[in-house]
């Protein structure tokens, strides 16, 4: 390889000075099916790219124990290796949300010591990776070893501490060689920005004492880039974080990714964060979006999925021009892991490299842990109606009432906020919590509250119940007065969101509107109506809190920091789980009405705790689910 050129500085936004280039030389194939025989000055750029791994390595499911083949980045790895022994140059990048999700990929990230992630990483030789907002799930220092440790760039460019300092290093420019069709190589530099969610700086608060400073991602894109062009990038490559959302135009929007790409400069992005895949089904075609040639305002672009079923592929055009390459047109697209080619099977020296730290993590979590006398499902979640929530509920609320024992809140009654983690919805009929009854191991514990998610206590009034609760009568239809098996949720409802509070019984008339606060006609507790005075102290998680779910001094201060799965762990040593069955929603009376909820087949085993409704089973649909007529 050349010696690289010296960078010099440059009154841009950015100090261009700041941007120091990673030198790596990378395969070089002059022969591009895709763009067709390729001429001298010209060449084929191929960016590669996963994005929500969530700690999905070796394609195993740790919640039921059991090997998850064609998923995972060893599934990914033999599809990498063939891209790389195709046509054209290769770049490796990772748009974040890797993580957290399993115990393997979680190895590591509560004090030092290898991380399995950052080794899978240098081991497929990643150039380039940025952060997602589960990421921050394990605090500052946990995301720095990461970077520390994984080999590629690690950047971060939407980010800073309160002091003003970068989290991680904003962008990265990376050196390499390319050769075009006449088999001449030429330096190419490629800078890389990294983009998070904005939420980060509110979900992961509590990580943060110091506090964040978070840009929207569109405005650090305007800024930035140009940074990146000062400084000699020739190809300027977006990480982003974000889904595709063509309503996401406010400034700290979410899922900003198509504002992103509409920012100048920008060649090409990986989108992220909301799970779906781009190119394909999961975007119908708009005026910003392309889902045929896989572009977001005309920029080549890809969204891999999750957990590794996927992986993104960019393919760039380039051509000299004044003795520089450009992009001269490009497309997204993903490829999956061909059963037929074995790639599914994974790659077996990446899994041989983990096998240590596989071995630890399935130890950890086959470990007893105690057991349940019910079954603990949330099959009929939307029912108000699931004992792997009630349960989690009951861990939080005797957590709670004996910490604040001998406080001046020692009198409040105490109430418990959960929500359903796995109840179906765009991860299908398999993405259900079902854990029979008896024995239970680390692993039931972590499918009942898979976050690190720290437990929160604040003081609420009956009113700010009502207000609390609206937001979960909000998530269900409205059903006309006698109208035949139109669906109980409204569309697009995810089930985290419905939160039930143990103690509190919400009625709910379904024919209100959603808005209307007529909709949540009562909140009970023990048959009575809560007065709006009344005072209560709540258990919910920080995850809750931050999204702004009720007024900071509401907060009640905690003797020590615990976390929510912990408050499991120790009912769970208290002696076998039986949560209380009481209903966390009523419906008024709709004589007539018959309403269609889609769960799992596995639903069938438990009908008889949803006996109040005769439910009726209708087979499964296209995608799997369980249809049950409910009479209302």
């Amino acid at each position: 390889m050349a010696p690289a050129r010296p960078l010099r500085s440059t009154p841009r936004p950015e100090p261009a000075a700041e941007i120091q280039p990673r030198r790596r030389p990378f395969d070089v194939h002059p022969d591009d099916e895709t763009f067709g025989r390729l001429r001298a000055g010209e060449a084929h750029l191929r960016l590669m790219a996963t994005s929500d791994l969530h700690g999905n390595l070796l394609g195993y499911d740790y919640l039921s124990d059991r090997p998850a083949p064609g998923a995972g980045l060893a599934a990914l790895a033999p599809v990498m290796a063939r891209l790389r022994a195709g046509p054209g140059a290769t770049l490796l990048f990772d748009n974040g949300d890797v993580l957290q999700g399993t115990p393997l990929g979680e190895a590591g990230t509560g004090g030092p010591g290898p991380m399995p992630v950052a080794e899978a990483f240098r081991a497929l030789g990643y150039d380039a990776a940025t952060l997602g907002n589960h990421d921050f799930d394990f605090g500052l220092a946990a995301v720095r070893r990461f970077a520390a440790q994984a080999g590629p760039a690690v950047v971060l460019g939407n980010l800073v501490q309160a002091d003003g300092t970068s989290v991680l290093p904003p962008v990265a420019l990376l050196e390499r060689e390319i050769a075009d069709g006449a088999g001449v190589r030429h330096p190419l530099r490629v800078g890389v920005l990294g983009l998070t969610t904005p939420g980060v700086a509110r979900w992961n608060a509590h990580h943060f004492p110091g506090g964040l400073s978070v840009t929207g991602m569109a405005a650090a894109a305007r800024r930035r880039v140009p940074a990146l062009r000062a400084a000699g990038a020739e190809v300027v490559v977006v990480l982003a974080h974000a889904g595709i959302d063509p309503a996401a135009t406010a400034p700290g929007a979410e899922n900003a990714a198509l504002a992103v790409a509409e920012v100048e400069g920008v060649d090409a992005l990986v989108a992220g964060h909301t799970h779906l895949a781009f190119p394909g089904p999961d975007h119908a075609a708009a005026r910003a979006v392309d889902p045929a040639a896989g572009r977001l305002n005309g920029r080549p672009a890809t969204m891999p999925g999750a957990g590794g079923r996927a992986l993104g592929v960019i393919e760039l055009a380039l051509v000299r021009d004044g003795g520089r390459w450009r992009v001269d047109g490009g497309h997204g697209r993903l490829v999956r892991p061909g059963a037929a080619s074995g790639e599914a099977a994974g790659d077996r020296a990446l899994s041989a490299r983990l096998a240590p730290a596989q071995s630890a993590a399935l130890a950890r979590i086959r470990r007893p842990v105690g057991e349940s006398r019910v079954a603990l499902h949330t099959h009929f979640a939307a029912l108000g109606r699931a004992p792997a929530v009630q349960v989690v509920a009951e861990a939080q609320r005797l957590w709670l009432a004996e910490a604040v024992a001998g406080t001046e809140w020692a009198g409040l009654p105490v109430l418990s906020a959960a929500a359903p983690f796995r109840a179906g919805g765009r991860a299908g009929p398999a993405h259900f919590t079902d854990i029979p009854a008896g024995p239970l191991q680390a692993r039931h514990l972590d499918d009942l509250y898979p976050f690190p998610n720290a437990l929160r206590a604040l003081v609420l009034t009956g009113a700010d119940l009502r207000r609390w609760l609206a937001r979960s009568a909000a998530a269900f239809a409205r059903l006309a007065p006698g109208a035949r098996d139109a669906p109980l949720l409204a569309p697009g409802v995810r089930a985290y969101t419905l939160d039930m509070i143990a103690g509190v019984t919400a009625e709910i008339d379904l024919a209100a509107p959603p808005e209307d606060p007529a909709r949540l006609r009562r909140v009970l507790r023990h048959g009575r109506e809560v007065a709006p005075e009344a005072r209560f102290l709540l258990a919910t998680n920080s995850h809750r809190l931050a999204a702004g779910a009720a007024p900071a001094e509401a907060v009640v201060p905690l003797p020590r920091p615990v976390t929510n799965r912990e408050t499991l762990d120790a009912l769970a040593a208290r002696g076998p789980l039986d949560p209380p069955s009481a209903a966390a929603f009523a419906f008024a009376p709709m004589p007539g009405t018959t309403a269609i909820l889609a769960t799992a087949p596995g639903a069938r085993a438990h009908l008889a705790d949803i006996a109040p409704f005769a439910p009726e089973d209708l087979g499964t649909d296209a995608e799997g689910f369980l249809r049950l007529r409910l009479h209302l």
